[in-house]
């Protein structure tokens, strides 16, 4: 029952008490003499006083008993709430701790694998936090190098930079050469607070040594490559030129902002077999170096020739990923082989125009001896005289020409000679007004007043007669050819 209903019950029940007590003395008094009523009546008074009296104890011991009972149960749940509470409170906050224990097991995991240098130092340098990488390096334990200046564990420089402390966030670069000869690349995060303060500073020190030493020989390598005299052409996949060195350059005339992007086909001159180009495609493709030559053409229009070795570039899994062709300017050699070959023509010519001029000059020489006995058997005959005159003559523009072809082909070596070269060309004026087509007309424009000329008669001839066939063969329909001196 509740306090309301637990108070009407001990008031009804004092007043009850209270009233028999007051009932029993009256009818005490009643029955009884004054005289002897009050020996009687009075112990039996106190009596009810004290039965009323410890009635309403009893009563009242029991009310408040019902509400230490009551409070006692209120704070016994109270107590009961609390302690879940508080083990409910304990449950979260142990595996909220289980939860930042193991985030920071993982992040130290995690920061320990990094393999390069890290490490966290406040604003006076004091290390604060390091990587296992960085304490292996410093060869010291971890709390040997905890708030130690890190430029007395590692690396033994300063390396913050100006004015980094102002820019949050933003990383600082520098390499650092140390005396052993290793190189690290040094990267500098600071870290604000929420103030926008520091709150400490992050390094991360990567080991670029190899890196350099890598970098050191692949300068090396363009080095040679950019000034290598063959001319060197790297492409891509698709054959789009990606590199051309200075050679290139100097040889085709095109720089290489013209040409990056490019097919090398802009070269081509239209002179080189679409075989030779096949025959290239199908072994570089297959993986193979190819060798050969190629006539191609300059930015000026100029040909020129060129000894190329095209090799496929290949990568990490041995997968084409593009080509290079070495090629070196053969012009100068080419030029030197066809006069060569032109120089051996000529002197096989020669060796069989002697011949020939041998034989014809003995032929010569027997017309010539029976026209002189022809003349004395018909001496009174001037019509036939005439006509032997005139085969004589004849004979002997034969022989006259016949002795020039035999010196042409007798000349051996190179014989200098100080020589007036008008003479040379009047020498060979017959003989290449022969070698011409009968369309093609020689004019001589000789000056008189030419300087002696230090020279060899022999080259000198050889020159006249190859400009000779070279107009011949450039004036199939008719022409003139004019050679001229002067000083």
């Amino acid at each position: 029952m509740d306090g309301k209903q637990t108070s009407r019950f001990l008031i009804s029940s004092i007043a009850g008490a209270v009233l028999a007590s007051i009932g029993v003395a009256c009818w005490i008094i009643s029955t009884t003499q004054f005289d002897t009523s009050r020996v009687i009546t009075t112990p039996l008074l106190w009596l009810c006083f004290f039965v009323a009296t410890g009635g309403f104890s009893y009563l009242c011991s029991i009310r408040y008993s019902a509400r230490l009972r009551q409070e006692r149960d209120q704070l016994e749940a109270q107590v009961q709430t609390r302690t879940q509470e508080l083990q409910d409170a304990l449950s979260e906050l142990q595996a909220s701790y289980a939860e930042v224990e193991k985030a920071h097991q993982e992040w130290q995991q995690a920061f320990d694998t990094i393999g390069d240098l890290v490490f966290l130092h406040d604003n006076r340098g004091r290390i604060q936090r390091a990587n296992k990488a960085y304490i292996q390096r410093a060869g010291l334990g971890y709390a040997e190098i905890l708030n130690r200046p890190y430029w007395d564990v590692f690396p033994s420089k300063n390396l913050c930079i100006d004015g980094y402390l102002n820019k949050a966030g933003i990383a600082q670069e520098s390499d650092v050469e140390l005396e052993s000869g290793e190189v690290y690349r040094s990267k500098v995060y600071v870290v604000q607070n929420q103030d926008g303060g520091f709150r400490y500073s992050l390094h991360i020190l990567t080991d670029i040594t190899e890196r350099k030493l890598l970098d050191n020989k692949l300068n090396l390598l363009l080095q040679a490559v950019e000034y290598s005299n063959a001319s060197v052409v790297i492409t891509d996949l698709a054959g789009n030129i990606q590199f051309v060195n200075r050679r290139f350059e100097q040889v085709t005339g095109y720089t290489r902002k013209e040409v990056y992007g490019k097919n090398p086909r802009i070269l081509k001159s239209g002179e080189t077999p679409r075989e030779v180009y096949q025959s290239m495609w199908d072994r570089i493709t297959a993986g193979n170096e190819w060798k050969g030559e190629l006539h191609n053409r300059k930015k000026n229009g100029n040909l020129f020739w060129e000894s190329a070795t095209v090799t496929p570039i290949k990568d990490d899994r041995g997968r084409i990923a593009g080509y290079m062709a070495v090629k070196e300017d053969i012009n100068h050699q080419k030029l030197a082989q066809e006069a060569l070959r032109r120089s051996q023509k000529m002197e096989a010519l020669g060796q069989l125009t002697g011949g020939i001029a041998h034989d014809f000059n003995n032929l010569l020489g027997i017309i010539i001896g029976n026209l002189d006995f022809l003349r004395r058997l018909v001496r009174d005959d001037e019509k036939a005289i005439n006509r032997i005159e005139t085969a004589s003559k004849a004979t002997l523009r034969g022989a006259a020409l016949t002795k020039q072809l035999l010196s042409f082909s007798s000349r051996q070596g190179m014989t200098r000679e100080a020589i007036n070269t008008n003479r040379i060309v009047l020498e060979m004026n017959e003989l290449l007004a022969r070698s011409l087509n009968p369309e093609v007309e020689l004019q001589l424009s000789l000056d008189e007043s030419l300087w002696i000329t230090d020279i060899d008669p022999g080259e000198l001839e050889d020159a006249l007669l190859n400009m000779a066939l070279n107009a011949k063969a450039a004036m199939p329909n008719g022409g003139i050819l004019t050679i001229a001196t002067a000083n």
